[in-house]
């Protein structure tokens, strides 16, 4: 986790900077009338102080054992330097406190003789190391330990240390200066070395002053209150000239006030500022959390929205595709009705001309009796030429009345879209003869080799429009180039489905052209008369319609073949 920066001279934390000082003034006036004050000490008092004396150690025994516990277990990344260095220096701190508790004049024997020369050195060393400490965090910031340096490090150092040193005061007392003489007070010494300490102190709290403008990563406040109050406390120990005085008790309850600022700064760092960025984090989640909900709903919305209009324009796109093919439909049947109206010329003129030169020979005959002139000869000869106008008349209507019937069936089924029984055979037949007139005078050759006797229940008209497209698709891009051509329509069945086969022998098509053969709209002549729509249709009518498949097979230079594989008789209401 990343330490969390904090400029202390930033306005928004003025009420805490301003609490602190108001704290400290408090202090510093309480001491400063305890400093005028004569200091009180009788006989009344012993009993009673050495029993709060005892409280008061204990109390700061159990909150060096909790400054421990925290700082220990929130050893981490972050929390490497002085949280390991504070909890581990608090334990022994916590630990020379009980030795000096255990050791005060008037407690029971504690391994060797309670005196106050005992009690005071384990004071002193307790608030030494309080105070290196305090100095070493102050200089060197909230920033990680050196790698090669663990808390367990720490910890075995001290105890080292801590241990030698009780050994001796316990075992070899006579190596120490004397610091308290009974009747007398404090020796020098004993007042140089609190001198020293709050020195050491003080220097913690100037250094803690100059970076009090510059973001840090611990509450650099409550550390200055710290050393502040242990520089006071100490300050108190240079003064009493007895064991039970106001000025010792008082140094006591200082101590106490520092422990727990302390512990504070501690927790307010390791739990509290972090507890703070997780709430502010989650906060901010549930904030997201929200905007991404309300996103997603007008995402949500606008994807509804999005998909209606999609609806709608696949909608719209069907019925203009459905309005295209119809008019393909019908563009279809206006080409057919050309080929089949320039194929009635033919039959019609002869039939017209037969008429009405039979007309004219019934005149002739008809003069010819009225003068009583007629000769068996010319009656031979009016018979004649009578039969073979009456012949020729035949043939032409005959001829006419099969093209106006294969004309109306294609129409019927091409526009009605009418199921029903079928010859696919005859089908085809029927369209091609529709078809023939357009290129009668085109070298293009179209032969039916589907065998007779392929009976389909499906769609005529549908299938006549495939074939159309296709034929018309050949002729228009596949002969390209060519003097002739040839369009081969087969078919054969196999377990109820028909594969029905066109081939050209045309120029065939590339791969790029082939892949997007059946897209609409795609062609290779536009504005040359390609739509590029009959495949597409044809696609269409195949796979919806028919319930069958299309697909085709080019070579470049050796042309196409349309395979339409299509059920006999598709699934559906007959």
């Amino acid at each position: 986790m990343k330490a969390i920066e904090r400029s202390w001279a930033d306005p928004s934390f003025k009420s805490e900077i301003k609490r602190a000082i108001i704290f400290l003034l408090i202090l510093f006036f309480v001491q400063l009338f305890a400093y005028i004050l004569p200091a009180w000490s009788n006989h009344n008092v012993v009993r009673y102080y050495l029993s709060l004396h005892t409280l008061l150690e204990l109390i700061s025994i159990v909150i060096s054992g909790m400054v421990f516990i925290v700082g220990w277990n929130s050893y981490g990344e972050r929390l490497v330097g002085n949280v390991a260095l504070l909890s581990c220096a608090f334990f022994f701190i916590g630990g020379l406190d009980f030795f000096h508790t255990v050791s005060y004049v008037g407690m029971p024997d504690f391994i060797s003789s309670n005196d106050s020369q005992k009690h005071i050195y384990f004071w002193l060393l307790s608030r030494l190391l309080a105070a290196i400490v305090l100095l070493i965090v102050s200089v060197r910031g909230w920033k990680p330990i050196d790698p090669f340096i663990s808390r367990n490090f720490i910890f075995i150092s001290l105890s080292v240390f801590v241990s030698a040193f009780i050994w001796a005061l316990l075992f070899h007392q006579e190596w120490f200066p004397t610091v308290f003489i009974e009747g007398q007070g404090l020796t020098d010494f004993k007042k140089k070395f609190e001198y020293i300490i709050i020195a050491i102190n003080v220097a913690s709290a100037a250094v803690l002053l100059t970076k009090i403008a510059q973001p840090q990563t611990f509450n650099i406040v409550l550390l200055f209150q710290v050393v502040c109050v242990m520089a006071m406390s100490e300050f108190f120990f240079t003064l009493y000239s007895t064991m039970q005085g106001s000025y010792n008790m008082l140094g006591h309850i200082y101590k106490v006030i520092a422990y727990l600022l302390v512990y504070r700064a501690i927790v307010v760092d390791v739990i509290e500022e972090p507890y703070k960025k997780l709430k502010k984090t989650e906060q901010l989640l549930v904030q997201i959390n929200g905007e991404l909900e309300e996103r997603i709903i007008v995402r949500t919305e606008d994807l509804k929205q999005a998909n209606n209009t999609l609806e709608k324009t696949n909608v719209e796109l069907k019925r203009v595709q459905n309005d295209l093919i119809q008019n393909e439909k019908i563009a279809a049947l206006g080409s057919l009705v050309a080929g089949v109206s320039h194929e009635l010329n033919t039959p019609l003129g002869n039939a017209v001309l037969m008429s009405s030169s039979l007309i004219n020979q019934l005149d002739q005959l008809k003069i010819i009796l009225q003068h009583d002139s007629l000769r068996r000869s010319d009656l031979i000869n009016w018979q004649r030429a009578a039969g073979e106008m009456a012949q020729l008349c035949d043939q032409s209507i005959n001829r006419a009345a099969t093209l106006i019937t294969s004309f109306k069936q294609v129409a019927i089924d091409q526009i009605s879209e009418r199921r029903r029984i079928f010859d696919l055979r005859d089908n085809v037949e029927a369209t091609l003869a529709i078809l023939r007139p357009e290129f009668k005078n085109l070298p293009w050759a179209i032969s039916n080799e589907i065998p007779a006797g392929i009976e389909c229940n499906s769609f005529p008209g549908s299938l006549a429009q495939v074939i159309v497209n296709l034929i018309q698709n050949a002729v228009l891009h596949a002969f390209e180039g060519r003097l002739q051509g040839h369009i081969v329509i087969a078919a054969r069945v196999e377990n109820g489905n028909v594969d029905m086969t066109v081939d050209d022998d045309g120029i065939g098509m590339n791969t790029t052209t082939l892949s997007h053969i059946f897209d609409p709209f795609f062609t290779t002549k536009l504005g040359k008369g390609g739509s590029g729509l009959g495949l597409a249709i044809c696609h269409r009518i195949t796979t919806s319609v028919l319930a069958g498949n299309i697909s085709v097979n080019s070579i470049l230079g050796s042309g196409t073949r349309f395979l339409v594989s299509l059920p006999q008789c598709p699934p559906g209401e007959l």
